[in-house]
C-alpha cells in the first residue's frame, strides 16, 4: 500500500499503476480517494477515542476525525463496506 499511496521511496523510482493508470500521472489525493487506508502510525498517534464507524466516515471528508455529520447515504455506505 505504501507504494500505491506514495509513502515509500521506491514509489518514485519504479513504475506503479493504480486503477489502470500510472501512479505518477495522477495526484496522490486522487488515488487515495479510491482507496480506504488508515495508517497504523496514525492509530498510535491519534489520542482521541473513536469508533470504527467514525474512522470510516471520516474518510468521506478527507479528515482525521469526524467533524461533520455524515449523511444517511454515507452512513449506509460505511455500514455496508
Amino acid at each position: 500500500m505504501s507504494l500505491i499511496v506514495g509513502d515509500h521511496p521506491q514509489a518514485y523510482a519504479n513504475t506503479v499503476r493504480v486503477f489502470g493508470k500510472l501512479r505518477a500521472g495522477g495526484s496522490i489525493r486522487e488515488i487515495k480517494e479510491g482507496i480506504g487506508l488508515i495508517s497504523a502510525e496514525l492509530q498510535v498517534r491519534y489520542r482521541k477515542a473513536v469508533t470504527a464507524a467514525e474512522v470510516v466516515l471520516s474518510g468521506f471528508f478527507d479528515s482525521v476525525g469526524l467533524y461533520r455529520r455524515a449523511s444517511p447515504g454515507q452512513q449506509a455506505a460505511a455500514r455496508a463496506g
